[in-house]
């Protein structure tokens, strides 16, 4: 994989095959428990927050940040992963 159409590729085809994927799978809870970013989730909740997810995989985080009351934009290099979380997002780029 050298150039970002190859890298492109590889990631609509393991979203297209609904591959598990790092820590995808997981709920998000476990997953912001996991990367120790729950004081942080919580601070952000106390004032109205965007949040820019960067590679929403699956977009179990993105639902469950948009649960939390998040408005969430998304940046994905995969058309298909941003299509998953259409529904859910504010914007997608």
């Amino acid at each position: 994989m050298n150039d970002q159409n190859d890298i492109k590729e590889f990631w609509n085809t393991k979203h297209r095959r609904n591959e598990i994927l790092f820590l995808s799978g997981h709920p998000g809870s476990a997953i912001i428990k996991g990367l120790y970013i729950e004081s942080l989730i919580e601070e952000l909740q106390k004032h109205p927050s965007e949040v820019l997810e960067i590679g929403v995989g699956l977009g179990i985080c993105t639902q469950d940040l948009k649960n939390l009351g998040f408005s969430i934009s998304c940046v994905d290099i995969s058309p298909e992963a941003l299509a998953r979380v259409e529904n859910i997002t504010d914007r997608r780029i």
